[in-house]
């Protein structure tokens, strides 16, 4: 278990860090499926899943989320067989989720309280090396899309500027952060944020942050009001922020309701057939165009866009930029059919998360808990966003891994305590009865 838990360790520093190495050491695809590879071997040959006296998956998951799962590749599957797609491309196209999947059940199986801790220390030690990377890489003119720090571009980086932001508000509620650090922090993201040019951002930053306040302190339709309110003041605020930075224009497509919807509903890759984030639906028709492929796509793996076990459907309709959404992605791949179960498996999650936060009156269990809906609630808006949940949402598993090993490890705790409790009282009552009983032979 030892040498499996440095295994997995290895994974997680690879997940971290090798962007870091492709982009400055060495310029390499190998090393953006190194992770693919550790984590696959550990589960191979290490057989890292085969954990006794670990608590079961379901106290996390609930029963339907593996179900659901499990019904989302048979739809892929299905696809595949009735489109002949090449087996080479379904394994590879498999492989982009169950990566993920594997690294939950791996972190979650093999480590403990005292690995909690270890990885907290570790993302917070990214948190340190990503700025850096960000301020060198302003300084040498790489901004926007390009710009990721320890990621690979803007993408990921969003991800764990959103899902940092909710871990340090959620332990700066909780007293395990001075004030001057956390609004460091928050700062330097939004400073991030502009660089980068990740527009949500600028507004989903807030939300984080409050819905942190809100799960953690406690709710009321004041907290909502004040939300509101806040958002209206900070327009003024955010443009003159903007406008020391980009011009006019920019600012106002930012800023201006009508400017993102027609951001969000242009022809992203220029061209008549390509889609964008607002016309997924509408032009998805593009290449679901018979019953078939509406129902369940044109199989697992079919999208790919890997230079190696690409198919045709990837050179003939990567013009509609299909490959830039994850729900195109998917509706290319597993039709609406696999979409509507890919949502529902985070929509499960969601609830069971939501469920241990509302059932639970232990500080600590609330604390995992919080995190683990709003950076659930977050991967929907990434879903909307970008195509980052299918190409490189480990970070988003790590997270949910640590908060799953929070609550998990906890209960354990929990229960230890109160069996502790009951022997302890069950002795005390042994004493009592044999203490009476000699008083009475008296």
């Amino acid at each position: 278990m030892v040498k499996t838990k440095k295994y997995i360790y290895w994974a997680i520093y690879a997940i971290l860090y090798c962007s870091v190495i492709q982009r400055y050491i060495w310029a390499n695809q190998f090393c953006q499926i190194l992770p693919d590879i550790i984590i696959f071997s550990i589960f191979f040959f290490k057989k890292g899943l085969i954990i006794r006296n670990t608590p079961k998956i379901n106290i996390i998951l609930g029963k339907w989320v593996p179900r659901t799962l499990i019904l989302f590749f048979a739809v892929g599957i299905i696809s595949d067989i009735v489109n002949l797609v090449n087996p080479i491309a379904v394994i590879w196209g498999a492989r982009m989720l169950l990566r993920y999947i594997l690294l939950f059940l791996l972190v979650y199986k093999n480590f403990e309280a005292k690995d909690l801790i270890k990885l907290q220390k570790i993302i917070n030690i990214s948190f340190y090396i990503n700025s850096i990377l960000i301020l060198y890489q302003f300084t040498v003119g790489v901004t926007g899309d390009s710009m990721g720090g320890i990621w690979n571009g803007n993408g990921e980086l969003s991800i764990y500027i959103i899902l940092m932001t909710i871990y340090f508000s959620a332990t700066y509620y909780k007293k395990g952060m001075p004030l001057k650090s956390f609004l460091f922090r928050i700062l330097f993201f939004y400073i991030t944020a502009i660089w980068a040019e990740i527009k949500m951002l600028y507004f989903f930053l807030p939300i984080c942050i409050y819905g942190v306040y809100i799960l953690l302190k406690s709710f009321s339709i004041k907290h909502i009001i004040i939300l509101i309110i806040a958002w209206f003041l900070a327009i003024p605020l955010l443009t003159q922020v903007l406008s020391l930075y980009y011009n006019e224009e920019y600012v106002s497509q930012t800023l201006n309701l009508e400017d993102l919807q027609a951001y969000n509903t242009n022809n992203y890759g220029f061209t008549e057939e390509s889609l964008n984030r607002g016309t997924i639906f509408k032009k998805s028709t593009l290449f679901l165009d018979s019953p078939v492929y509406i129902a369940i796509g044109h199989g697992l793996g079919s999208g790919n866009m890997s230079s190696y076990f690409s198919t045709d459907l990837a050179e003939q309709y990567g013009k509609t930029c299909y490959s830039f959404f994850t729900m195109s992605y998917l509706l290319m791949e597993v039709g609406y059919t696999g979409l509507i179960l890919y949502l529902a498996i985070y929509f499960l999650i969601l609830y069971n998360f939501f469920s241990i936060y509302r059932k639970t009156k232990d500080q600590i269990i609330k604390f995992w808990a919080t995190m683990g809906v709003l950076a659930t609630a977050a991967t929907f808006l990434m879903i909307y966003y970008n195509s980052v949940p299918l190409n490189n949402y480990y970070f988003g598993y790590l997270f949910a891994a640590i908060c799953s090993i929070g609550i998990k490890e906890r209960l354990k705790y929990l229960y230890a305590t109160k069996l502790a409790q009951i022997k302890t009282t069950n002795i005390n009552n042994n004493q009592k009865k044999l203490q009476s009983n000699k008083n009475y032979d008296s």
